[in-house]
This record gives structure tokens, sequence and C-alpha cells, in this order.
């Protein structure tokens, strides 16, 4: 009897993975939809964690709840002590005034106290939880993306554990300080985050509350809403599609605020649109602009041809092929394309001629767009899961080398 040879994985493609972290009182429902979206380009981790459903989960998340309403009986008792005369309330206060007054005093602001001192305890030991997952699944260097209390999660891991290092990072509706130590954790781990968008919805009532309480719980604060502080490692941005003027290429900020105008705390972004035009690309290390104009101009090459503009569509693409974009390096789409098809001729140990190069650049310049269409289209459809081998092709380089495959294969190479 033959011993079954494991299968060879080494030509299976590899996603990169990304964890998804809720807040308090979520059911989760985002985390699903986004997983559909994501799920042909990474290796989509959804985290859940306990103790913080139901509508009273972002009070929990800073508070035991039942300690103001115990604090609340408390004083209401005094009160009634002194109102119905079991304790004399007169200038000079008597001993048994003083003594009441100073226990309730105490007992009120104890119980405060450790309703403060339970949530953070319980904040730090969920965050030691969310580590200890992220071990166990072995996930090397996921992205992350993180609402509201999932954010603080995120970022008291980065904080207070050195051995957590994730790739990039979108915060939205992030309930940490403004003051968050960015600069001390590059200073001493550069290596353990690449880059930051913290989306800052501009309407958060609920981020901004958040600062009512700030003098007494100083691990969380208003950094979803007013952004944080700036700096040489935070940068900001007035748009979801700016890009940043501060930023050079020999000095660029890790983290930036990215001002979202009229943007309140749920829901606004849980769009299929914001996720894949805003997220996709920051993921892929894309200009948001850029990738969004590319998409939008393939759309249009392929509605031209399909209507029977042809001299239409032939300017457009001409118009796209002669363009720069910083993920060709700053070359012209022409030129990074013949650099990959020379490159994948010479894989195949042919000689990449000239006549030979110009040919396959040819065919790749008059389908790109329609791969890249349809693969937009399909983000946007009802199908789920999506058709991973169409999807796949919204990232510019992967359509690229996708469709060389193809017109390799097709020509016989």
């Amino acid at each position: 009897m033959t011993e079954e040879k494991p299968p060879d994985d080494r030509n299976v493609r590899r996603k990169p993975a990304l964890l998804t972290v809720h807040g308090a009182n979520s059911d989760g429902v985002w985390q699903r939809e986004l997983q559909i979206l994501m799920t042909p380009h990474f290796d989509c981790h959804p985290y859940k964690y306990g103790g913080y459903e139901g509508k009273y989960g972002v009070v929990r998340a800073v508070i035991y709840p039942w300690s103001p309403v115990i604090a609340l009986v408390i004083a209401i008792l005094s009160v009634g002590i002194f109102k119905v005369g079991l304790v004399k309330l007169s200038w000079p206060l008597s001993l048994h005034a003083i003594a009441l007054s100073f226990w309730a005093v105490a007992a009120v602001a104890g119980v405060v106290a450790s309703g403060f001192l339970y949530s953070y305890m319980k904040r730090s030991a969920t965050a030691e939880e969310l580590r200890a997952d992220v071990h166990v699944r072995a996930l090397r260097r996921p992205h992350v993306i993180a609402h509201s209390f999932g954010s603080y999660l995120i970022g008291r891991t980065l904080d207070k554990f050195p051995d957590f290092r994730v790739e990039n990072v979108v915060l939205v509706g992030a309930i940490l300080p403004r003051s968050f130590p960015w600069s001390s954790i590059l200073r001493e781990r550069k290596s353990s985050i690449r880059k930051v968008r913290s989306e800052c919805g501009l309407s958060d009532n609920v981020v901004r509350a958040i600062g009512l309480i700030r003098l007494f719980v100083r691990d969380v604060g208003t950094a979803g809403n007013r952004g944080f502080l700036e700096g040489a490692d935070v940068h900001s941005v007035q748009g979801p599609m700016e890009t940043c003027t501060r930023c050079t290429a020999e000095n660029q900020a890790v983290v930036h605020n990215v001002r979202l105008r009229n943007f309140g705390h749920r829901d606004q972004f849980l769009t299929r649109n914001h996720a894949r035009s805003l997220w996709l690309p920051f993921l892929w290390n894309l200009e948001v602009e850029e990738f969004i104009s590319f998409v939008d101009d393939c759309d249009l090459a392929a509605q031209h041809h399909a209507n029977g503009l042809y001299r239409e569509a032939e300017l457009l693409i001409d118009a796209i092929w002669e363009r720069t974009y910083s993920w060709t390096g700053g070359r012209t789409l022409e030129a990074y394309v013949r650099s990959e098809i020379a490159a994948r001729v010479k894989h195949l140990r042919w000689k990449p001629t000239a006549p030979l190069v110009s040919t396959l650049a040819e065919q790749v310049k008059f389908g790109l767009h329609n791969m890249v269409s349809d693969a937009d289209r399909e983000h946007f459809s009802q199908n789920n899961p999506l058709n991973e081998r169409v999807a796949r092709s919204l990232h510019p380089h992967i359509a690229i080398a996708s469709y060389i495959e193809q017109i390799v294969g097709e020509n016989e190479l």
C-alpha cells in the first residue's frame, strides 16, 4: 500500500490575514457583510468577545452599570436621614452630621471609583484575550479593521504587548485618547505597525460623550471624533479621499486622521461602497483617489464598448495607458505592463523580444478594462460568496498579472 503524499500547496495562493473587531453592543452584522466583500482578497478572521452586549454595553465599557445606581441610592438615603431629622443639619454642624456627611461622600466616591476600576480591569482582560486569540489563530501581522470599543482593544494590545504586530489598521469611531502614544510605540518597536487610517466622524456624539468622563477614565478618549494629536508620526487629512500633503517620500507619518463630515458612530461606514472605495486600497497600500479613478475609468471604458462607442472607448483607454500611478512606480501603465510581460516571458524561458512584448501588451491594453470592470461589478453583486476568480482582479496588480497569464496561455507560449 503506497503512502499518500500531502498536497503540494506551494502554488496555492496565500491571502494576507484580516482581523475585524466589533464595538460594544454590536450584533456583528457589519463583520459578516465585510467578510463577504473581503474574502476574495483576505483570509478573514472576525473576532467576537462577550461582556458588552445589550443597550448597556457601552456603559459597561467605561463603568460597572450598577455603580452609579448604588451611589445614587446612598446619596438619597443620606439626604433622607437629614430630612427626617434623624441627624440635625444646623450650623455649626454636629459631630453626627459631619460623620454622616463624610461617610456618605466616601461611600459614593468609593462605589463610583470601584465601578471605574472594575471596568478598567475588564477592558484590560478583554485586550489580553484578543492578543491570545490572535496567537492561537497564528495570525502573523494581520491587517485590522476595528470599530469603537474594538479600536480600544487594538490600541491597548499594541501598547501593552511588544509581540503584537500588525500591518495596516483601519480605526472607525476610535475611543482611544487623543494623546495615545503612537510615537513611543514606533520608537520602541518600529516594525509593530505599518500604517493607521483613523476615520473620525465629526458628528460622532458617542465618542464626543466619552470626553465628558475623560477625567475619570484616562485610557479612553475622543480620537474618533477630534483625531489623535498631530506630530511627526500623526498627520490629518480633511476628506476620505485626500492625500496627505505633509508626507514626503522620505518622511511619512504612520497615523492619519481622516475627517468624515456628517458621519456619526454607527452604520454610515458599513456600506460596501465605503469598504470597496476606501478600505481596500488602503489595505493594499494604494492611493485611494488613484484607485477609484482607475476603476471608474475602466468601468466607463467597458460601458463605452458595451454600447458600441468604440472611438470614445479607445480614447479613454489611451488616456489610462499613458497615465502614471504610484502603484506602477511612477511609470506609465503601458511601461509597467510591458515590464510585467517581459518578466513573465523570461520566466517561461523565452526571449522577451520587442515585437513579442508589443503584441502581448496590445492584447492587454484592449481587454484589461473589462476584467477590472467585471471585478468591480462583482463586489456590488448580491452573490454570497462572491466569485473569487472574478473579484480578485479589482486589485490592479492582480488584474494585470491575471490578464497576462490569460494571453500567454492563449498564445501558447
